[in-house]
């Protein structure tokens, strides 16, 4: 029962997690599954894959599992990698287009490292070379052939 603040006492706690089965599952690692576990982690494979090999050789688990399990491995010693926030490094600003560049239409996909500006002498008035104006220019009602 919560006291007069609304806190719960560790007795409460514990027994809240012996009543939902929470306790359980913590006891189900093994060396074999916690030496996956940290193979994976440590090799850079995303939490979510790591967890659904662990559910194919019979840990059923969840990403959170993985990740929650890995911290307290490293928390207690173990050669557990920090993970990486996944995040990808922005690409290398563009530079901005003045007056006197080219033609300004990207060739290649326009996130790619591959990608280009065709930089071929622009049409007054626009961004663009004759042959990619004509590209993306439409008339009203035309159709894309």
């Amino acid at each position: 029962m919560p006291d007069t603040k609304g806190n719960y006492s560790t007795d409460d706690y514990v027994a809240v997690r012996r009543k939902t089965g929470a306790h359980k599952h913590e006891d189900k690692w093994t060396q074999h599954h916690e030496k996956v576990l940290i193979e994976k982690w440590n090799a850079g494979v995303p939490a979510s894959l790591i967890a659904s090999h662990l559910t194919s050789i019979g840990y059923p688990s969840t990403k959170n599992t993985v990740i929650g399990r890995a911290n307290r491995l490293r928390r207690d010693g173990a050669n557990v990698a920090k993970k990486r926030t996944g995040r990808k490094a922005a690409p290398a600003p563009r530079p901005a287009p003045s007056a006197q560049e080219g033609c300004r239409f990207i060739e290649g996909h326009p996130t790619g490292q591959d990608s280009d500006y065709c930089n071929a002498t622009r049409v007054l008035g626009s961004p663009y070379c004759a042959e990619h104006r004509a590209r993306t220019i439409r008339k009203p009602g035309e159709i894309e052939a």
